[in-house]
């Protein structure tokens, strides 16, 4: 489906290059297929809406309709489906080309402009502008051309600019332009286009009231230097002139006819009437012989009869011109009693309008707060939707993990069984050595007496276990020797029989872990890679909050992304505070995961930001900057 829109100055001649178009096949628009309005409705609607006129010089850009009138515009689309090349011309489109372009890629536009001075002859032939109001159509012209102008340049693989004298001269030139692109056939050999002219005293009276206006006359120079279709400067400013100058001298000798023929009527009517009193008067004043008197008044009755019945022929012209006169009065009289009868209904439908108006003002503004309603449903249903296709796509990795960390703890739950079938037989022979053991008891009591320094000690013996969880695990054939089974049984049930009530790890010290950065005075970067971890010897069974103080973050998408893991298992995080510091909270059982010996938290990030990326000499990943890691048994 190809579109085609014709626009220009209402007195352009735009009408007469659609009905050029027309003949070539172009199809007229219908009305539209829901509301059946027209285009020309469409169009008064809209600026109705937006209560300006067409023609009105303030108007200095094209107009904005609001999504009623694009669903009523998509609606006039519809109605025309069944036609392959069809489209309209109406002077309003011209504020309204941008609005019409985006509706399909296939829509053209023929911008028709004219002269300003066969702008103004037209409207003086047409008697709709005295020339006291020559200044605001010559600012009309110049607005509404300018904008036609502006259209152009901006779009010109869609637009075909020409003059409409141009058009009226050699028609054939423009379907040929237009031709290829819609598929249009040649004109019929007897195609007579309509010709806008008016006369040559019109066109020299138009030439010299908008001679004044350099603005006018520079834009139309623009138009034709960039028109598609331009005017010809065959015919000179002097054959206009002579040829107003002959049309002025036909008319006052017309004139003069007529006022000589009125006179010579005038004079023939008062000489018969003279003629007529004079031979009465003779009649009355002479006495004659009865002979010469038949006789004379046998020739004075003929001319008598004669000047009477000239007489009646002119009394009756005059009195059908009187009753002609009476009835065009009468008339007259009748149209005044309906042109006041339309006016009290119009008056009356204007105030219905107006009434309607508001209510169709607050239909509007209803329908488009349950537009921007639905738009914001929809939006969110769709936020919705991508956060469900990630979280299943996370569910389906964490499965993958799940299956991984699954046969990974089957392997640990066999090796650990091995280990407690060793250990067993290591504790029965390491009870039997009871001096050692009270040795050892000294050395766990002298650590009881030291609890402040429990953090520290701890971490200090989390590295101890990982050094000996690891020299085991290079060792698995060979026995692990018995001092060192025994002090990582000593550590685990010291840790878990003297674990204080709240344990915290200080970022700013040492730590266990990995994906961290150096210690800075309130924590510690995490990168350059997404995924950090923080290990620590196991607590005893119960239930825990676990609680990260995050001091900082490279962006606070960072923070709400973040997801918590331990030992593979992830948590339900929450966000508490707002802005940075803020703390991410989770609560977990012992029961939830497999007994082991070391907890390890992994923290992975969604994305990381260099600062450098912001003008920074620090060319460092980073994700959030944690301050502390607490953990607090709650059953």
């Amino acid at each position: 489906m190809k579109i085609l829109v014709t626009s220009g100055h209402p007195h352009s001649g735009y009408e007469i290059v659609q009905k050029i178009m027309q003949a070539a096949g172009l199809g007229a628009a219908q009305p539209s297929r829901r509301e059946g309005m027209t285009v020309e409705e469409l169009h008064a609607n809209i600026f109705k809406a937006h209560e300006i006129e067409a023609t009105a010089p303030e108007i200095k850009s094209g107009l904005e309709p609001g999504k009623i009138w694009q669903e009523l515009g998509v609606d006039l689309f519809l109605g025309n489906l069944s036609q392959d090349v069809w489209g309209w011309a109406d002077a309003r489109s011209t504020w309204l080309l941008d609005f019409w372009k985006t509706f399909d890629k296939q829509t053209r536009f023929i911008l028709v402009y004219s002269s300003p001075e066969a702008a103004v002859g037209s409207m003086l032939e047409n008697r709709e502008a005295p020339p006291d109001n020559i200044d605001a159509e010559i600012a009309s012209w110049v607005s509404l051309n300018a904008e036609i102008l502006r259209f152009y340049h901006r779009n010109r693989e869609r637009c075909t600019l020409v003059n409409a004298t141009a058009v009226m001269q050699a028609p054939a030139s423009l379907i040929e332009q237009v031709r290829a692109d819609f598929g249009l056939h040649a004109l019929p050999a007897d195609f007579a286009p309509e010709q806008n002219q008016f006369s040559a005293v019109t066109g020299c009276l138009a030439k010299a009231l908008v001679e004044d206006y350099s603005e006018a006359a520079a834009l139309y120079q623009e138009l034709e230097s960039a028109a598609d279709l331009s005017l010809s400067q065959a015919a000179t400013p002097a054959a206009t002139a002579q040829q107003a100058w002959q049309d002025y001298i036909n008319l006052r000798k017309q004139l003069a006819n007529l006022a000589q023929a009125q006179q010579h009527q005038t004079g023939q009517l008062d000489g018969l009437q003279a003629e007529y009193a004079a031979l009465k008067k003779a009649k009355q004043g002479h006495k004659l012989t009865s002979a010469e008197l038949a006789k004379e008044n046998e020739l004075l009755l003929l001319q008598l009869h004669q000047v009477q019945e000239e007489l009646e022929s002119n009394f009756k012209k005059q009195e059908e011109r009187t009753k002609e006169r009476d009835e065009q009065a009468k008339l007259a009289t009748d149209r005044q009693k309906q042109v006041e009868q339309i006016t009290q209904a119009r008056d009356t439908q204007a105030k219905q309008a107006k009434d309607l108006s508001q209510e169709n003002e607050l239909l509007l503004l209803q329908l488009h707060q349950a537009q921007e309603e639905l738009e914001h449903y929809f939006l969110k249903q769709e936020e919705l939707r991508k956060k469900s296709d990630e979280q299943a796509k996370l569910a389906n990795e964490y499965q993958k993990q799940i299956g991984q960390l699954t046969k990974a703890r089957d392997e640990q739950s066999r090796l650990a069984t091995n280990w407690q079938k060793q250990l067993e037989q290591m504790t029965q022979a390491r009870e039997q050595q009871s001096l050692v053991t009270a040795e050892r008891t000294k050395q766990i009591e002298k650590v009881c007496q030291a609890r402040d320094r429990q953090a520290q000690l701890a971490a200090e013996r989390q590295l101890q276990i990982l050094e000996l969880t690891e020299a085991l695990a290079a060792r698995p054939q060979v026995a692990p020797q018995q001092e060192e089974i025994d002090q990582l049984i000593a550590y685990a049930r010291f840790w878990r029989s003297h674990q204080p009530a709240q344990v915290v790890i200080d970022l700013r010290r040492e730590i266990d872990g990995d994906n961290w950065y150096h210690a800075e005075d309130d924590g510690r970067w995490a990168g350059p890679d997404n995924t950090s971890a923080i290990r620590m010897p196991s607590l005893r069974d119960g239930k825990y909050l676990l609680q990260l103080d995050v001091v900082d973050a490279m962006a606070p998408d960072i923070t709400e992304g973040t997801a918590v893991f331990l030992n593979g298992i992830p948590l339900e995080v929450s966000v508490s505070g707002e802005g940075h510091p803020v703390v991410l909270n989770a609560s977990f059982s012992t029961d939830m995961f497999p007994e082991s010996l070391i907890w390890q938290f992994a923290l992975q990030y969604p994305r990381l930001i260099s600062p450098a990326a912001s003008g920074s000499p620090d060319e460092r990943n980073l994700a959030i900057r944690l301050g502390t890691l607490k953990l607090e048994c709650i059953e």
